[in-house]
């Protein structure tokens, strides 16, 4: 920023005062454009329906930036600087009111867009005294002793307008374009008949451009995430329409955007941002969407990718393409099992599992209610081993038979002793005696005593408790 050198004794120059008031502003024009940019942008400046209500609204205070020259004409004795421009700031101080009549023709409606724009103003004119260098003591009245007025103030002001459209049948009608060098703000629409402006008849333009998140409160917003998200105003499935606040016009590549979607979708999808138009919706692998990828109520995430114009719906993939909904957004569906089906999962109760699902082998002679896979079952069925088959045994006289893989010997009291070939790690089987020769009588295996050598038991007849002579099959299975 440039200063002003003067010194003692010094005779002062009017270009000292002139030049200061000129270096604050282009100091203070650089830090606006440090912060703002070059784009014109407001503050302020609210548009309410007048109280009580009429036919007109009014503009409260506020402020305009816009890129302009440094001086468009000479400021005082200092010539005009058309060759540089610096970001100015305009002020309207006073709340503006404007009048919105209603079209005469019946079953019309006109728009009137309320615009700004900004505008160096001098004024404050009045008749200032000059030295009189004959008679100091009394002054001239203005230079030369001309009594003419000069100005003694540059205002920067926001210039504030309305602009009438073309009354035209309602719902076709249109608001007017800003005029040259000026900014729409806000379009204020009046149908035939009406006799009062309310707050539902005036709309905030997209393209207007307020700043409305301030510096104490920025941060809060970046973290809210207010500025890259957006509700979807469409009326339809598979056309998806938002505005983001403040809104930056066409989206730039990988931009990115939180929607919560109005309409489930049902099929190939666009996106129109900004009212920049419409732009296919896909998946990250350039699959067009299906049903269900995006249901009505989700909050999404889209990424614009400026080289294939195309948003990128993220979490999608070409396997989901198919309208599958992934897990992140399980949320997005009324319960477990609907999430379950999207999925293609089975549910709890009952499932009907499809391909080849697999799961653990639980441990040898497990009786819980746990899943037994093949592997369980083949080494369950492998130890139903039948030890012995039709053995004939004379219960009258001792005898000794070996039968697969196994000893048997009747004793002298009518027992008969099993001996295994290789000692079992447990007591956990099952001996089952059966007669193959005397199907008619009940043949008892008494007293039966395991061991993991073997194991004994007697041999009677059911009803006389005689020792018989029959062929026996014993089963010893685990």
């Amino acid at each position: 920023m440039d200063r002003i050198v003067v010194y003692q004794g010094q005779i002062p120059l009017e270009t000292d005062l002139l030049s200061t008031n000129k270096n604050a502003m282009v100091a203070l024009g650089y830090l606006m454009q440090a912060v703002l940019g070059t784009s014109v942008s407001v503050e302020g400046l609210a548009c309410t329906p007048n109280s009580p209500a009429d036919m007109t609204v009014r503009v409260g205070p506020g402020a305009i930036h816009s890129l302009q020259n440094v001086d468009g004409t000479a400021y005082g004795t200092i010539p005009a600087d058309t060759t540089r421009q610096i970001v100015k700031q305009g002020l309207s101080q006073n709340t503006v009111s404007f009048t919105c009549p209603a079209p005469a023709t019946t079953g019309h409606s006109i728009v009137y867009l309320i615009q700004a724009a900004y505008q160096d103003v001098d004024t404050g004119a009045t008749v200032l005294p000059y030295y009189n260098a004959s008679n100091p003591s009394v002054p001239w009245s203005g230079p030369g002793n001309s009594g003419v007025s000069q100005n003694t103030v540059r205002e920067g002001r926001c210039l504030l307008g309305v602009k009438a459209g073309v009354s035209a049948t309602t719902g076709t009608q249109a608001t007017p374009a800003p005029d040259a060098g000026y900014v729409g703000l806000y379009a204020v629409t009046v149908a035939n008949g009406a006799t009062t402006v309310t707050s539902g008849n005036i709309a905030r333009l997209t393209t207007a451009p307020f700043i409305d998140a301030k510096l104490p409160t920025l941060l809060a917003a970046v973290q809210a995430g207010a500025m890259s998200f957006a509700v979807d105003t469409s009326g339809a499935a598979n056309t998806l329409a938002a505005t983001l606040t403040p809104n930056r016009g066409a989206p730039t590549d990988g931009q990115r955007v939180a929607v919560k979607v109005a309409n489930t979708v049902t099929g190939a999808t666009v996106f129109n941002l900004n009212g920049s138009g419409n732009v296919a919706v896909v998946t990250t692998s350039g699959a067009a969407l299906s049903a269900n990828a995006m249901v009505a109520g989700g909050i999404y995430t889209l990424v614009f990718d400026a080289n294939g114009t195309r948003w990128q719906l993220q979490g999608f993939t070409a396997a989901s393409a198919t309208g599958l909904i992934p897990a992140n957004n399980l949320s997005d569906v009324a319960n477990t099992t609907t999430a379950l089906s999207n999925l293609g999962g089975a549910p709890l109760a009952s499932p009907a599992l499809t391909g080849n699902p697999t799961a653990p082998t639980q441990s040898p002679g497990n009786s819980s209610t746990r899943l037994a896979t093949t592997a369980f079952v083949q080494a369950a069925v492998s130890g139903l081993t039948r030890i012995v088959s039709n053995a004939s045994f004379n219960m009258n006289s001792n005898s000794t038979v070996f039968a697969n893989g196994m000893t048997l010997s009747r004793g002298t009291t009518g027992s008969v002793t099993a001996t295994f070939s290789s000692a079992q790690p447990d007591t956990n089987y099952t001996v089952n005696v059966q007669s193959l020769t005397n199907s008619t009588e009940a043949v008892l295996a008494r007293n039966v005593v395991k061991s993991t050598s073997g194991f004994t038991f007697d041999m009677r007849e059911a009803y006389t408790n005689v020792l018989i002579n029959v062929t026996l099959d014993i089963q010893v299975t685990r």
